[in-house]
């Protein structure tokens, strides 16, 4: 009899959870406390790709995660698009550096940070900043590592994916 008494309130606390789960998941304001910029609706959540033109025959690249929170993480590319004779590799081992910090929720303003590392071993900052629209075009960036700097434009892709084809998610 104990056994059974406690699948049934096993049971019940079970449905309540699932239950009350989505609606606590959904209310807006809800999951960051008492900080207006944190919600589940905010509208520059997502991944960002962009590319820029940098001095010195190099190309960057970022690859920037938003969470709901502001908390920004990705990827920056270092690419050397010099060609033919005379073109010079860059000066570090792989080109692809880590990098994270922060977006104001508010009004898209973000702001990442990383090291860089040269083939020599040295190292070197990656400073990022820009702005985030939350739309597929008008997000822009600047970066400033090392020696190389410069400025471009992102494309947004919304959390949960894009839609390809008819009705169908990539992926």
């Amino acid at each position: 009899m104990v056994r059974r008494r406690f699948m049934t309130h096993g049971g019940t606390l079970i449905a309540l959870i699932l239950l009350a789960g989505p609606l606590l998941i959904a209310s807006p304001g809800c999951g960051g406390g008492d900080d207006p910029q944190v919600s589940s609706q905010s509208p520059y959540a997502g991944l960002y790709l962009g590319l820029a033109d940098l001095n010195d025959s190099i190309n960057g690249s970022l690859e920037l995660n938003v969470d709901f929170q502001g908390k920004a993480t990705g990827s920056f590319r270092l690419i050397d698009v010099a060609t033919g004779s005379g073109s010079k590799p860059p000066p570090f081992p792989h080109g692809i550096f880590p990098v994270s910090g922060s977006a104001n929720m508010s009004n898209g303003q973000f702001s990442v940070s990383g090291t860089g590392i040269e083939l020599n071993g040295a190292s070197f900052p990656i400073e990022i900043t820009g702005t985030l629209t939350g739309s597929s075009s008008g997000s822009t960036w600047s970066v400033q590592a090392g020696q190389y700097s410069g400025s471009g434009t992102m494309t947004y892709f919304p959390p949960g994916g894009v839609t390809v084809g008819a009705g169908t998610t990539g992926g």
